[in-house]
């Protein structure tokens, strides 16, 4: 198939399995253990397939697509539109994760890490894919670094918390290693994560900045504003790469061979 015969084809056959799936979720009916009778799984994992192989064009809007198919099944649905927005966004997040698993495209744990990234896997799952191999790719290259990032940011994680962060304000720095990591962050934040090797190239070029932070500066300073200052950088640290996977879900090296 090609040209508007595929984008048909991809079309209607998503329409089938999304209904398929809308039509069970939407009365409570999931998959349990290995009992799956009406093959959701099976539907699920086609619907990813077809986006992430066949589909063409700007990516569609799942939530939409539910709420419209809620609305056409009308009162023969028992759970409600945002029930059963919460349900297929589960539903298929495990299948792309199981398709992603099943075609070898990454280590366990670089999948993990994607799948964890601020933006949500579903929302265009050929980007997923990318991000994925983009992350492969690069930490491949740089193995040591990665296992070292790794660790730093479990480190950012555990001290700054899910806490919204301040602005950095350079008037609050007062050792040199900080202001050589603010600055390297501002160098690699030129790097648009719509480009992930290009921003995971630049991420990986921070690790010495980021180890002579953590082995120099005291984040925890008893100067409140010092302290949220320091917090703010590692939330600037997190937020780099965080669009394209969350890089403490990663193991060590020996730890990703001994699972593949």
């Amino acid at each position: 198939l090609e040209g508007t015969a595929a984008e048909v084809f991809a079309l209607v056959a998503l329409a089938d399995k999304l209904d398929t799936l809308t039509g069970y979720l939407g009365i409570g009916v999931t998959p349990s253990g290995s009992s799956d009778p009406y093959g959701l799984r099976r539907a699920g994992q086609g619907a990813v397939r077809i986006l992430l192989d066949f589909w063409k064009g700007e990516a569609p809007d799942l939530d939409a697509v539910a709420a419209d198919l809620h609305r056409l099944y009308g009162p023969s649905l028992t759970r409600s539109t945002a029930e059963l927005k919460t349900a297929l966004s589960a539903f298929l997040t495990e299948r792309l994760r199981g398709v992603l698993y099943g075609r070898g495209d990454g280590q366990p744990d670089e999948i993990e890490a994607v799948m964890s990234a601020r933006v949500h896997p579903l929302a265009d799952v050929r980007a997923t894919s990318a991000r994925l191999d983009a992350l492969a790719t690069v930490r491949e290259e740089q193995p040591e670094v990665f296992a070292a990032l790794a660790e730093a940011f479990k480190r950012a994680k555990n001290i700054v918390g899910e806490g919204v962060a301040i602005a950095v304000d350079e008037k609050f720095f007062t050792e040199p290693t900080e202001r050589q990591l603010f600055a390297a962050l501002q160098r690699g934040e030129a790097t648009p994560p719509s480009d992930p090797v290009a921003r995971l190239r630049a991420v990986a070029a921070l690790r010495d900045d980021v180890d002579a932070f953590f082995k120099n500066v005291m984040v925890n300073a008893e100067d409140p504003m010092v302290r949220a200052n320091r917090h703010a950088v590692l939330h600037r640290l997190l937020d780099l790469v965080y669009e394209i996977a969350d890089l403490s879900k990663l193991a060590s090296p020996a730890g990703d061979r001994a699972t593949s």
